[in-house]
């Protein structure tokens, strides 16, 4: 699987290096909320598309994977989040903010995805940018249990938030 994600994004980002408007980035992250309970760090690969609607805002899609490490071998989970994108850039300062906006599907069978945001903030150089920002994906875990006093199956509906506060780094082509 490794190998498959390696290969798909060094397609995709020879590709678009001959293209205008794309970022590839990276992000690393420390989880928070719900993800924060049994959750170590986060990375993620990131792909987006813009288009410039004027001098200072920016709109388009972005997609890519992140990964949410577990404590214990074999919990981890990852996230595909598909999204549209809104970016400001600040008047003659190389200062933006940025917003995805859109649904996370979940590569784990425990939960379904659900809504996904992920508000940033960060410094623009010519040809890259480093950020700091709050992914975010609010979702519904749904599972059956066996309660042994009263002797039923009882079902559950639980919404979780999983987090992370990230700092990454984009490729600007």
């Amino acid at each position: 699987m490794k190998k498959t994600i390696l290969l798909l994004f060094t397609t995709i980002s020879i590709i678009v290096s001959a293209q205008k408007n794309f970022e590839i980035g990276v992000h690393a992250g420390l989880p928070a909320n719900d993800a924060s309970e049994n959750h170590t760090f986060n990375i993620a690969l990131n792909l987006a598309y813009t288009k410039n609607m004027n001098e200072n805002l920016k709109l388009g899609i972005t997609s890519g994977l992140s990964h949410f490490f577990d404590n214990k071998i074999g919990n981890d989970f990852s996230l595909v989040p598909i999204a549209t994108k809104l970016k400001y850039q600040f008047n003659k300062l190389p200062i933006f903010a940025d917003l995805d906006l859109g649904y996370a599907f979940s590569l784990n069978n425990t939960f379904k995805g659900g809504l996904y945001s992920f508000p940033k903030v960060g410094y623009a150089f010519s040809k890259s940018e480093i950020f700091l920002g709050y992914q975010m994906m609010n979702s519904k875990y749904k599972f059956d249990y066996y309660d042994v006093p009263t002797e039923t199956i009882i079902k559950s509906n639980t919404s979780f938030n999983f987090g992370s506060i990230a700092l990454g780094y984009n490729f600007k082509f």
